[in-house]
């Protein structure tokens, strides 16, 4: 949610154009970067790479693996 409040902001006070796949690029990245916060997702990044995430989102987004 952050990103695409982020990403409105631009839009309306900064007359930005807005790009679909960069905003997702951006949600992405947040998330992966996100995955400092705990033990578990700490092990699932030594797992990955940040390209699976960007390429393999279904399977990296689920509950259990």
């Amino acid at each position: 949610m952050w990103v695409i409040w982020n990403t409105r902001n631009s839009v309306v006070f900064d007359n930005a154009a807005v790009s679909g796949s960069k905003t997702m690029h951006h949600i992405k990245s947040t998330i992966w970067q996100w995955l400092n916060m705990s033990p578990k997702a700490m092990e699932l990044r030594e797992e990955m790479q940040f390209t699976d995430l960007l390429h393999g989102w279904r399977y990296i987004m689920v509950e259990e693996r």
